[in-house]
């Protein structure tokens, strides 16, 4: 017999759902089920299941001020090294028109909300680029060909420029002031840089039971 959640199903259901035995009026199931209800019969969620579900409304969700830091450092190298990771606008994109753009940028950000960017050239468009930071997909962009690595780059320090500004003063003074010199390195060095800060995170993470 097969489970579905919510329901028992039977691995070969017949069309009688239910045959008696002899000297018994009890119906029992056709497809093997030592159950007397078959497919009519609701489950119910596992026991581990029922017990935890209580216990996760009472789960701990405050944020914990010393996270914030080394979590924000590491999107933001992330969200540098997906830039330089990506492919960007190359020669051959010089020699395609507007609704080929269009066409590839759609499937490089699964999206067409960025197609306004695609009327003009680069170094043509930085003001509509500038509209398009604080979208809540905007970070899709940076996989797209249809950027410069140039513009890439602006990009991101527009959107952490844009998260800093969330934060704290001393707090987003410390963050620009690393994030400075962090903002030179090439990709290899950001690769090694983002997962060091990575590791460093969980271990603070896991010492503080988060």
């Amino acid at each position: 017999m097969a489970r579905r959640w919510g329901a028992w199903t039977c691995a070969a259901r017949s069309p009688s759902s239910s045959t008696a035995t002899a000297g018994s009026t009890t119906p029992r199931p056709t497809c093997g089920s030592s159950r007397t209800r078959c497919c009519s019969r609701r489950a119910r969620a596992p026991v581990g299941l029922r017990r935890a579900a209580p216990a996760a409304s009472w789960a701990d969700v405050r944020v914990r001020g010393e996270l914030v830091a080394p979590t924000r450092l590491f999107a933001t190298l992330y969200l540098r090294y997906v830039a330089e990771d990506a492919d960007s606008w190359d020669e051959t994109k010089e020699h395609q028109g507007p609704a080929t753009r269009e066409s590839e940028l759609i499937r490089d950000t699964s999206s067409g909300a960025f197609c306004a960017i695609c009327a003009d050239r680069p170094g043509q468009r930085w003001t509509v680029l500038q509209t398009l930071v604080d979208a809540d997909d905007a970070g899709r962009l940076l996989l797209a060909r249809e950027l410069t690595i140039e513009e890439k780059r602006e990009f991101v320090d527009l959107r952490i420029e844009g998260w800093l500004r969330t934060l704290g003063d001393g707090l987003s003074r410390e963050l620009r002031r690393e994030w400075s010199g962090l903002r030179e390195l090439g990709k290899d060095d950001l690769m090694l840089r983002a997962i060091e800060q990575l590791i460093e995170l969980e271990k603070l993470r896991g010492s503080r039971g988060a």
